[in-house]
């Protein structure tokens, strides 16, 4: 910081006197060069370059910008003053320093229209309010889903997790995120997949009279067939480019500009490491098995938090775990690996689904962050506004393990943002102690102290956005 009494406060509070003093219209440039390694950070007046303190030289790593979220411009006033900041709206009165650029949108780099995907296509939400009445359409959706998960807002029902693979093969079947089940059949549960959402019939999981209801919904890549990439439908997984695994699926929906799909197959007791197609081109970032067939656990991998294959549960409350061979072997842009009679992933005569998704920029994100225990909380770059966000402590247990989030039941920035647990059927709930977050153009920041912002604490988290970090036109989303 540069004092108006010709005073550099750095970092570590110490406060060496070497700038000249400002006064009432002076012009002050502060520039950050942040493709220097150690982030030198200098101090205009006037267009003179102030007298460089050595302990600016090291403002990046001091600061640790990179893993803390940036640095934030901040202008201090006393009552009366006044100050006008200029980031390029207008032309700059002095000429800025060889290299730097204006920190304005402008100068952000646009998106190539054909990497921008139409985020409403792909995912949404959607809050509707039971009636008893069968034949019911839930609609608002721009697309046809493949997978739909609907939760019970006000009581305790189960999740309800229903895909169009696992139809296909078993009609009416539907599993549970909250507990080990295999699948459940229920002609009243969800009827039918339609263009614009879905029909239920009476079943009072998600269809009670006057109670309300969340449902999440994500495109795959269509149900006209067995095997379908991206709203093509195959009769065999080799016609469909899904036969690169050792395992053969029984089915599959696959969409691959938006990074998820869906597939289906059978276990093996081949003894030795397997192979499965999940038919994106990109690695797998998020990949989740559960058993049909028998209960086991929800078995989540992930690589994002170290590099290598770690392993959650999301029917549990329980830390991340370093995978185990085969299971560690890092998926590849074809397939993932599992091994061999193994319960919960492919076990001989079992049957099994598997969903996968990759970070798409801006329309999904999966990442880690770091809490820093303060309701100044922890900022964290999507490069998108958020529209839901899955978060999970990974480094340890908690008294409430999963989290789900969305601007649907929560669109406004406020202290009660109401949470929906993956793992439990409690009611959602929502209070200032909790998972409390402000939605931003580029992302979220946390606003309480606890739970997904523990000091220190490693989370997981998977974003979908509201809308792209960009347009074609080259401009940004707004937060609220």
């Amino acid at each position: 910081m540069y004092r108006a009494d010709g005073v550099y406060i750095v970092a570590n509070s110490s406060e060496p006197t070497d700038p000249d003093s400002f006064a009432v219209d002076d012009v002050i440039g502060v520039a950050i060069d942040l493709d220097d390694a150690a982030g030198k950070i200098r101090f205009y007046k006037n267009g003179t370059l102030q007298t460089v303190n050595a302990a600016l030289n090291n403002v990046k790593s001091d600061l640790s910008i990179s893993t803390l979220g940036g640095l934030l411009p901040y202008i201090q006033m006393y009552t009366g003053d006044a100050c006008t900041v200029n980031f390029g709206q207008q032309p700059f009165v002095h000429t800025p320093p060889t290299g730097h650029r204006a920190l304005n949108s402008k100068n952000l780099a646009t998106p190539v229209a054909a990497e921008i995907i139409r985020t409403e296509k792909h995912f949404d939400t959607l809050l509707y309010t039971g009636n008893n009445t069968d034949d019911t359409n839930i609609t608002g959706l721009g697309f046809k889903p493949d997978f739909v998960w609907i939760k019970q807002r006000g009581g305790t029902n189960n999740h309800l997790l229903i895909n169009s693979v696992q139809r296909r093969l078993t009609a009416n079947t539907f599993l549970n995120s909250n507990n080990q089940n295999g699948d459940s059949t229920d002609p009243n549960l969800l009827q039918s997949f339609n263009r614009d959402g879905f029909q239920i019939g009476t079943s009072s999981e998600l269809n009670e009279n006057s109670e309300n209801y969340v449902a999440w919904c994500w495109k795959a890549g269509g149900s006209s067939n067995t095997f379908n990439v991206d709203g093509t439908g195959y009769a065999t997984a080799a016609a469909a480019g899904l036969d690169d695994g050792t395992i053969s699926l029984t089915g599959a929906s696959v969409n691959t500009e938006a990074g998820f799909s869906i597939v289906a197959y059978d276990g093996t007791d081949s003894g030795s490491s397997q192979t499965i197609p999940h038919g994106l081109n990109k690695p797998p970032e998020f990949w989740m098995w559960k058993c049909r067939s028998s209960s086991t656990d929800w078995i989540v991998y992930t690589t994002v938090i170290d590099g290598g294959s770690d392993y959650l549960r999301l029917n549990a409350n329980s830390a991340a775990s370093s995978g185990v061979s085969p299971w560690d072997t890092l998926p590849t842009s074809s397939v993932v690996t599992v091994g061999t009679n193994n319960a919960d992933t492919c076990n001989a005569g079992d049957n099994y689904l598997l969903y996968s998704w990759h970070s798409v920029p801006g329309y999904s994100k999966i990442s880690t962050y770091t809490g820093n225990g303060n309701n100044n909380g922890v900022y964290v770059d999507c490069g998108f506004k958020p529209a839901w966000i899955l978060i999970k402590r990974s480094d340890s247990g908690d008294t409430k393990s999963w989290r789900i989030v969305d601007n649907a039941r929560n669109p406004n920035n406020d202290n009660s943002m109401k949470r929906i647990y993956p793992d439990l059927t409690e009611a959602e709930y929502g209070d200032s102690g909790g998972t409390t977050v402000d939605w931003l153009s580029r992302g979220f920041k946390h606003r309480a102290s606890t739970h997904d912002n523990v000091s220190g604490a490693t989370y997981v988290y998977m974003a979908f956005a509201e809308r792209p970090s960009g347009t074609i036109f080259g401009l940004d989303a707004n937060a609220h």
